[in-house]
């Protein structure tokens, strides 16, 4: 006998889903991929929140999340995981940035750095970090080592950008207004000016 499931329960089961919906959303996050010549590639990843890994998890896709974000404080973590050619993960990198939106623009106020080695061939990374106004960029140079030579080099950037509304993008930030320009427009509006009210 067939039975017809309630209003109340279907309205449960409906709600259980989206929440399920939205939680796999929110951690899967947005992975773009970038592939090389020799058949290995870069997945980049960008997650809300911060990313705490154990570094002897095998897995790097079991990374677990997060410190959510509060009113004024936007956190993300950009992760980039390279794959050889046989489709093995040699290493990760991982930068965590946290901004604050302010009313006229955002900040970077902290950053994390990470790294994790898959094949004992790489060495640990060279690092270097510049987070200044609304942007956080991370430039790590992993090298790959044969017989004690270096044989392969990969640098790859991770940077994260926030505007004034909180939206975080991995864009390069857009060129603002510098001293020299905004003098530059004020003598040409001055001039201007001047020229307006010689007919006065």
């Amino acid at each position: 006998m067939n039975k017809a499931v309630s209003p109340g329960i279907f309205l449960c089961l409906l709600i259980a889903a989206l929440f399920c919906f939205s939680a796999s959303a929110r951690a899967g996050g947005e992975t773009t991929v970038e592939t090389f010549a020799d058949g290995s590639r870069i997945e980049t990843t960008m997650e809300i929140g911060y990313t705490f890994y154990d570094p002897d998890d095998p897995n790097p896709g079991t990374d677990e999340w997060y410190h959510e974000s509060t009113d004024r404080d936007i956190k993300r973590t950009l992760t980039r995981i390279y794959y050889d050619a046989d489709n093995h993960a040699d290493w990760k990198a991982v930068l965590s940035a946290t901004f604050r939106v302010g009313v006229l623009r955002a900040r970077c106020t902290n950053y994390e750095t990470k790294f994790k080695i898959y094949d004992d061939a790489w060495r640990r990374p060279e690092t270097n970090v510049v987070f200044e106004a609304n942007t956080c960029a991370a430039t790590f140079t992993f090298r790959c080592f044969a017989g004690g030579v270096a044989v392969k080099t990969v640098e790859t950037t991770l940077q994260m950008t926030c505007d004034r509304k909180g939206n975080v993008t991995t864009d390069a930030p857009k060129e603002s207004l510098s001293l020299t320009a905004l003098r530059q427009w004020l003598r040409a509006l001055r001039n201007r000016l001047q020229l307006l009210f010689r007919f006065f």
